[in-house]
């Protein structure tokens, strides 16, 4: 198994470097990387009324997996400091100026109950190629990464997770 991290903690370094990810600004706990980028896809609403529209800019987050296995990972622990970042994710969002033309935050994770109890709409993702394998890849990296070695008998679907700004400044 500790080759196994090995490889993913060098796979988890090149894709942040390559994808130029940068933490939420001001984060005490640096555990969520955020990646503006214009939406591409159908429009859509979002339970509050705002509208997301191809082109809209919007930013994915990420959660640091190499940052998980150096906390207690279980759900207590990950709600608290995810409710931590997503007070840096407000803060920033109000005072830093290139948050000004966001319009909502969205990620895809196994951790969707996490999501939804923070204020997130979840969204079941359409079956597909790469819906099979982000269903494989995020449960190998909940797997490999939670320090709770319990087996579960069913790999935990990844679900879409979206919050507006309005909503996130409502929190």
């Amino acid at each position: 198994m500790k080759l196994v991290k090995y490889l993913f903690y060098g796979f988890e370094r090149l894709v942040v470097k390559l994808g130029r990810w940068k933490y939420i600004p001001n984060s005490k706990d640096k555990m969520i990387y955020i990646v503006p980028h214009k939406y591409k896809g159908d429009d859509f609403k979002l339970p509050d009324g705002t509208i997301i529209k191809s082109g809209d800019r919007v930013i994915e987050l990420h959660v640091d997996n190499l940052k998980t296995d150096k906390i207690d990972n279980d759900y207590k622990t990950l709600f608290k400091v995810f409710k931590n970042e997503l007070k840096a994710l407000k803060k920033a969002s109000k005072d830093n100026e290139s948050f000004s033309n966001i319009k909502a935050f969205h990620g895809t994770t196994v951790l969707y109950p996490i999501c939804k109890r923070q204020g997130f709409s979840i969204y079941n993702l359409d079956e597909g190629i790469n819906t099979f394998f982000l269903k494989i890849w995020d449960n190998i990296l909940r797997i490999v990464f939670r320090k709770n070695k319990l087996k579960r008998k069913t790999l935990r679907i990844p679900k879409e997770c979206w919050i507006s700004k309005k909503n996130l400044s409502d929190l």
